[in-house]
């Protein structure tokens, strides 16, 4: 069944169904109107395949056709329709009988036959229009339907009466389009793919070296003339010569149908549609678009890529019935597309590099031939007031802002050679972009992952403590006359378990003191909290969050004094294990805030 929504109106769906059960679905109000054409009483009935075709015309979103015998146009949204052609099909009575019988008849619709199956307005010209049929015609106007020629006689080593599954007008020549059929229904399995650049005049086959299998859509890139997109019963594949010869699409597509294609229109995204109702969507193919011999024949290569929008990722859906199905989201951030004609002897190294000329992201890409896509998450670490990036410790990696809009340079690092590109992040078109209040937010982040590095400092240190009291412990087992001794480990054993509560992250919040769970966790929870509420949402940061970080920052200064402290009271225990001629622990360094 087809579906097809005005590119000016995504309120506004038209579908249908068998028999060409059409209507007009309008989402502000959830109600459909049925605009199903009809012929006369006294008239023969009007004939529609199972899949009856509809077509908005790329000239005026108002006009739609939908193909019976006959082509049908309206101008109005479906209100009224007018015949603008003949028969177009062989009409041959032999294919209008009743199906089914002797005991019961069986005319479900599948059984409807010589009836239009694809329709293809030029978006160059209105008027200029190509249908073909299941009884293996194709035909075109030039005028509207006043005048049509069938140009099916053209088309060499077609079987007769073969099934035209798809024909795709030229967004790059008046008189080019595309055809292609399908035998499989008379066990004619081969590969029929034409291509005509005088409006039919002449027909040459673009099978090129397409596998096995009938084809069931073709598209012509609306980008790069040389680009055609084909679905197959068996996969989808591509050509950048115009069907001289063909390449596979597959990567993580199962083997099935593909029974349309089309490219979007703002976002460049190459989707399909694929037998059992599946959707499917290979992001940004500008990579593609871009392709042509002469970059092929390049050692490596960087395609421009597709501006990235620093969106704010979020959610609606309900956390608390069964959720409805939903597909994964595609990858955020900037996807990176390179080629490589040659194994690299190493692997690669992307950066990319703020207008200063300073790296504030890097990543490895895998050392191997052909196309490869990788994406940067569009985080990084900001600069604190001194100009400095404070490598963030793991626990805030996650916690990183997205870069400021604007534009980058993207260097690629490749067997001693270095290739640059230009790249734009653009910020989330449902936010007000606030350059100083984003500044003013990325100092305190900055800050906060210069706290976080110092609490991690503290608590790296604190452990290797806890391991060099716990070698000691072990040293004295057995050692009951040494009670000094043993009663001064315990107290440094004390002030070192203190200190541990205080820093040692919780997994849990319910296990927390009662005074820690008010006031939202231990210290490592309060920063990752912080780390949300200033990442998670753009603008200027709150009171509560300015207030909060003097706070964190006394509160670890104040940590890191003990620690300190803890480094003079282990130093005095060295010097009684050293009178005792016992193994020393070894002390860690100093932290320096």
């Amino acid at each position: 069944m087809y579906v097809q929504v005005p590119p000016d109106d995504p309120t506004t769906v038209y579908a249908n169904s068998q028999m060409n059960n059409l209507y007009r679905y309008d989402w502000r109000i959830n109600k459909s109107k049925n605009i199903r054409p009809l012929a006369l009483l006294k008239e023969p009935p009007l004939r529609f395949n199972w899949l009856t075709p509809i077509h908005i015309s790329p000239h005026n979103s108002q006009t739609i056709y939908v193909g019976s015998q006959y082509l049908l146009k309206s101008t109005d949204r479906g209100q009224s329709w007018q015949r603008i052609s003949p028969d177009l099909t062989t009409n041959d009575p032999r294919k209008m009988v009743d199906s089914g019988g002797p005991i019961s008849l069986e005319n479900t619709g599948a059984e409807i036959h010589c009836t239009i199956t694809t329709i293809a307005e030029s978006p160059l010209a209105p008027g200029v229009i190509w249908i073909g049929t299941d009884d293996g015609l194709v035909w075109v106007t030039s005028d509207g339907g006043k005048k049509w020629m069938n140009v099916t006689r053209n088309i060499p080593g077609l079987p007769a009466n073969t099934w035209c599954s798809r024909i795709e007008a030229s967004h790059f020549d008046l008189g080019t389009a595309y055809a292609c059929f399908d035998g499989h229904r008379h066990d004619d399995y081969e590969t029929y793919v034409y291509m005509t650049s005088n409006y039919g005049q002449t027909w040459k086959s673009i099978k090129g070296n397409l596998p096995f299998g009938w084809v069931n859509v073709i598209r012509e890139d609306p980008k790069n003339p040389y680009l055609l997109y084909v679905g197959t019963e068996f996969g989808i594949f591509a050509s950048l010569d115009r069907g001289e010869s063909w390449f596979s699409l597959k990567n993580n597509l199962p083997t099935v149908a593909v029974h349309d294609i089309i490219v979007h229109p703002r976002d460049n995204d190459l989707i399909i549609g694929t037998h059992g109702r599946g959707i499917w969507i290979l992001n940004d193919i500008s990579f593609l678009q871009e392709m042509n011999p002469d970059i092929l024949e390049k050692e490596v290569h960087i395609f421009k890529p597709r501006a990235a929008v620093a969106f704010y990722p979020s959610s609606r859906r309900e956390s608390f019935t069964p959720p409805s199905f939903a597909a994964k989201n595609p990858p955020y951030g900037l996807g990176l597309t390179f080629y490589f004609k040659e194994k690299p002897k190493e692997k690669p190294e992307v950066s990319i590099i703020e207008a200063d000329g300073e790296i504030i992201s890097q990543l490895s890409l895998p050392a191997q031939t052909g196309i490869i896509r990788e994406y940067w998450n569009l985080q990084f670490v900001p600069r604190n007031k001194k100009g400095e990036r404070i490598s963030p410790p793991l626990t805030m990696a996650l916690s990183l802002p997205l870069a400021p809009p604007g534009e980058y340079s993207l260097q690629l690092k490749v067997n001693g050679q270095v290739y640059q590109e230009k790249v734009i992040v653009e910020p989330d078109p449902l936010i007000n972009y606030d350059a100083e209040a984003e500044k003013e937010r990325f100092y305190l982040i900055a800050d906060l992952l210069g706290l976080s590095r110092l609490l991690g400092q503290v608590t790296t240190s604190v452990r290797q403590m806890r391991r060099e009291l716990d070698d000691l412990r072990r040293q004295l087992q057995g050692k009951k006359e040494l009670i000094e001794l043993n009663r001064k480990i315990s107290q440094f054993d004390a002030r070192l378990k203190d200190l541990e509560k205080e820093i040692a992250p919780s997994l849990n919040i319910l296990s927390v003191s009662r005074e820690q769970a008010l006031r939202g966790g231990p210290i490592n929870m309060l920063m990752l909290n912080l780390a949300s509420s200033l990442t998670g949402y753009p603008g200027m940061p709150t009171q509560t969050d300015r207030e909060q970080l003097r706070e964190l920052d006394q509160a670890i200064t104040g940590l890191v004094n003990l620690f300190h402290e803890l480094l003079s009271a282990m130093s005095s225990l060295n010097r009684e294990l050293e009178k005792q001629a016992l193994k020393t622990m070894k002390i860690p360094e100093k932290i320096k805030n």
